[in-house]
């Protein structure tokens, strides 16, 4: 494992790398790396159930949002109505081949200063 998180980390120029067994557990270390504890993390309405209970199991607020119909990836516009206070994150999850609208959303966690962990799984 530690030759492929050397290689890998090589490959895509981080600094960091750790290779995990599955989606869950990559988003569960994600999330701990932010402070959501009692605070909303914006995911999309339709995704697999793991997206919402690692947000649950770090503590997190779980704030559902629409899914764009041509997509059926996280609408931007409803993620621009969904923050309060409380959000400090977004979690859009790139669904059945076809990616999010990244520019608009990172437009927006910029706006607001939240961030951004994305479900590729």
């Amino acid at each position: 494992v530690l030759k492929f998180e050397n290689q890998f980390k090589k490959y895509v120029d981080s600094n960091d790398c750790i290779a995990v067994n599955s989606g869950t557990s990559a988003l569960n270390l994600a999330l701990s790396l932010i402070d959501i504890k009692n605070k909303e993390v914006i995911l999309p309405s339709l995704s697999f159930v793991s997206t919402a209970h690692a947000i649950i199991i770090n503590g997190g607020i779980p704030v559902f949002v629409d899914v764009e119909p041509e997509t059926m990836c996280i609408d931007p516009n409803e993620i621009q109505k969904s923050i309060t206070t409380k959000t400090v994150a977004i979690l859009p999850v790139h669904f059945g081949g076809l990616p999010c609208n990244l520019k608009d959303i990172q437009n927006i966690a910029e706006k607001h200063n939240l961030e951004i962990i994305e479900d590729a799984a």
